[in-house]
């Protein structure tokens, strides 16, 4: 009973460190959940995570069956309110018309058009005009600009405030567009517009290209007159950086500096290549040339102070209640679709969601119930199916998207949620990157924030170790491993843009250190290969052949240590067999000191070889034995015992001198009217069909001029056996004959005379 106590016990323990999601949700009440697994977390510049994992759900009311739904999710490390984070609804279009783009693109756009600003992840917005120009359906605005204020799509929209709060609803707006214009950087409200492209002007009233156009959602150039009569208006004309129209109220947004103040004019012209609207009102305002101004809707009761709305499409959780909308005639509650959600925790911290859908899609009931279980008190539905996109910026600075695309790839898009991180005005700059360390350096592009920060510390970590130092100017990071990725982590203090406090930040980007190449060329190589053994020789001239050491010659079965010599010879192996070769040895990094072994059977695969099937010839001798000013007497002798030399022959400078009958004797050469000579035997040689050569070692020899040359033999015998037979091969012409000969002759002739006559004497 006791064992079965501790394994019980075992288990409960065991459970509770591989389902660590399951402790962290709250499952209570969640009926289509069945099965949380394979959760894992992931770090996003030190301030955010992307949280991953499996769930397995069941809504009868949909599918009689369980399903594996791969579900990714972004959530700040603390709450927004105590960060400097916020979310950001953000749309990229012309200057006239909307558009449609990739958020991951969107999200770079923000960047361009916000370079204060870092995008960490961001998901997919609302519903849009997939058939024509992309505007999003419901309740959009973004940094401020009000770009459409129709709020009955859908089921609201949801709006972010700049200090970390949200709102979900019905959005309100005033019934009239307002003329803000900016000073001192913030956009001050100036005046309402009483009409916006009317038949007859107002006392204030607004004619942009949507007067006369015919298809005002189309990006067509528009040229025409506009019929009013405006000579007794002041007309200010705007040059406008963007303008949009909302095809569900008719309401626009301009936005441009103005440009001209016109009196007395009777008739406007709206040409788009000049991107001009007109502001015309019965009295002067307190406008300027060059001032800048924006004629939008306007947020108001408790939407007044929201920053970036996004329009909602189903509210899937309300106050911890999952509302599963069983009732709803509309398909797009079970349908079979990637999902893309966004929650909101009990402090306001939101959460940005894709549901893959795996065999079946999440239902509004699943998808409530998965928002649920991760904290999250409130939540709705954005756009899904194609459009369903998360994405993240991940340890190399690049925008990673997360969700498999049912597209294959991210669609293009109305708008986009974005994550984002106020920049610090540094960013994180890595030089003198090595094998075993790196520089890091803050490269500033924000005095004034910069010069906010403190405590500013940088870490490089990895999963072994974590070094901090202070930062106080280029800092190295030393004794690393190579080939390794690290995070370098810059922890700061900074002034909180939300409220009057001083709150700590990160900012993050990896770096991988350089790889340790292992030497091409180890110098080893396969030098002779003989019948029953072949050579193998080191050449250390060889670039980096100096780092290896302790080498062992592999040759089939049997090994050979050749340690740090420069030759070995692997003997007693079989004749005419292949074998394989290959060398281990260690190496080591002269940066770091650090030693590797290595195995070519590993990098190469190694090399093949054949033994031979008969006895290679050998030169036994091929040296110089005599020399004088004139002459060179060389001694040479090869061995052939399985007789494939057809043909022996010695060369000198290049040119064949003669063949060699012999296989032992020497070699006379005159280089009288030489000074250097290089000389080597070639040996020609045959064996079943192969054709080959074997080459002596040269003898290069260069002639120095002495005083007192020694005399040698002119019949030398080079053999120590007397009955073995020389060759004997001269290069200089044959000599006619001189006073030496003449005298013999005569002395033979004398002798014969005198033979001659003591045998007649006898006689």
């Amino acid at each position: 009973m006791k064992k079965i106590s501790i394994i019980f016990i075992f288990v409960l323990l065991l459970i509770s460190f591989v389902y660590p999601l399951n402790a962290k949700s709250n499952l209570d009440g969640l009926t289509s959940i069945k099965e949380i697994k394979d959760s894992t977390s992931r770090d996003i510049n030190g301030v955010a995570n992307l949280k991953q994992a499996t769930y397995t759900t069941y809504n009868a009311g949909v599918k009689t069956k369980i399903d594996n739904h791969p579900v990714s999710f972004i959530e700040p490390n603390d709450s927004i309110l105590e960060n400097d984070l916020r979310i950001v609804a953000y749309s990229v279009g012309t200057s006239k018309m909307w558009a449609g783009k990739r958020p991951s693109d969107i999200a770079r756009q923000f960047e361009i058009d916000h370079p204060e600003w870092l995008v960490l992840g961001g998901t997919n917005g609302d519903f849009f005009e997939i058939d024509d120009n992309h505007e999003p359906c419901g309740t959009f605005m973004q940094e401020g600009d009000f770009l459409k204020s129709y709020a009955d799509f859908g089921e609201g929209a949801m709006g972010f405030r700049n200090d970390g709060t949200y709102i979900y609803g019905f959005a309100a707006s005033e019934d009239k567009e307002a003329v803000f214009v900016l000073k001192d950087g913030e956009y001050q409200r100036l005046v309402s517009v009483d009409s916006v492209d009317s038949s007859t002007p107002s006392n204030i009233s607004l004619y942009t290209r949507y007067a006369n156009v015919s298809d005002k959602n189309k990006d067509a150039v528009y040229n025409g007159d506009l019929n009013p009569d405006f000579s007794s208006y002041i007309v200010y004309v705007i040059n406008y950086e963007m303008q949009r129209y909302d095809r569900e109220t008719d309401r626009v947004f301009v936005k441009g500096k103005i440009t001209n103040i016109l009196e007395n004019t009777k008739t406007l012209t709206i040409n788009d290549k000049d991107a001009s609207v007109y502001l015309v009102s019965k009295t002067k305002l307190e406008l300027n040339i060059g001032d800048y101004i924006k004629v939008t809707p306007v947020a108001s009761g408790d939407w007044a102070n929201v920053d970036n709305i996004v329009g909602a499409y189903g509210h899937i959780l309300e106050n911890g209640n999952v509302i599963d909308h069983a009732d709803s005639p509309n398909d797009y509650v079970n349908a079979i679709k990637n999902r893309t959600v966004i929650g909101f925790k009990e402090d306001g911290t939101p959460v940005l969601m894709c549901i893959e859908m795996a065999s079946y899609g999440a239902s509004y009931l699943e998808c409530g119930e998965i928002l649920k279980s991760v904290g999250c008190l409130n939540g709705c539905l954005l756009d899904g199916g194609g459009s369903s996109c998360l994405f993240i910026r991940n340890e190399n600075n690049e925008f990673e998207l997360i969700n498999k695309q049912t597209d294959g790839s991210e669609r293009r898009d109305g708008n986009a949620v974005l994550l984002v991180q106020r920049r610090p005005g540094f960013d994180i700059e890595v030089s003198n990157v090595k094998r075993s360390s790196f520089d890091v350096q803050l490269k500033v592009t924000n005095q004034a924030l910069y010069d906010t920060l403190s405590n500013i510390k940088v870490t490089v970590s990895n999963d072994k170790e974590s070094i901090t130092k202070d930062y106080n100017g280029i800092l190295n990071f030393s004794n690393l491993l190579d080939n390794e990725e690290y995070k370098i982590e810059v922890n700061y203090n900074i002034p909180s843009f939300k409220k009057d406090k001083i709150i700590s930040s990160s900012l993050s980007i990896n770096q991988k250190t350089l790889e340790f190449i292992l030497p091409t060329d180890n110098g080893l190589k396969v030098k002779e290969i003989g019948k029953s053994s072949v050579k193998i020789v080191r050449d250390l001239n060889v670039d980096r052949a100096q780092e290896i050491s302790n080498v062992v010659v592999y040759v089939g079965d049997f090994s050979y240590n050749m340690g740090d010599k420069e030759e070995i010879i692997c003997d007693n192996l079989f004749s005419d067999l292949e074998y394989d070769v290959y060398f281990t040895y260690d190496v080591t990094d002269p940066e770091t000191n650090r030693t590797y072994h290595v195995s070519t059977l590993d990098l190469d695969g190694g090399i093949k070889i054949k033994t031979l099937s008969y006895d290679k010839p050998e030169f036994v001798d091929f040296s110089i034995k005599t020399e004088n000013e004139d002459n060179l007497i060389i001694s040479y002798q090869y061995n052939d015992t399985s007789k494939v030399v057809k043909n022996a022959s010695v060369y000198v400078n290049g040119e064949k001198l003669n063949d060699l009958n012999l296989k032992k004797g020497t070699i006379k050469i005159d280089f009288k009217d030489q000074k250097e000579l290089n000389i080597i035997i070639k040996l020609s040689c045959a064996y079943d069909g192969d054709e080959f050569e074997i080459l002596s070692d040269n003898i290069e020899y260069k002639k120095e001029k002495e005083d007192n040359p020694t005399p040698i033999d002119p019949n030398p015998n080079p053999s120590d056996n007397p009955d073995q037979p020389s060759d004997q091969v001269e290069i200089q012409p044959k000599k006619k004959c001189g006073k030496k000969s003449s005298e013999l002759i005569i002395s033979l002739i004398s002798l014969s005379t005198l033979l001659a006559f003591v045998i007649k004497k006898r006689s």
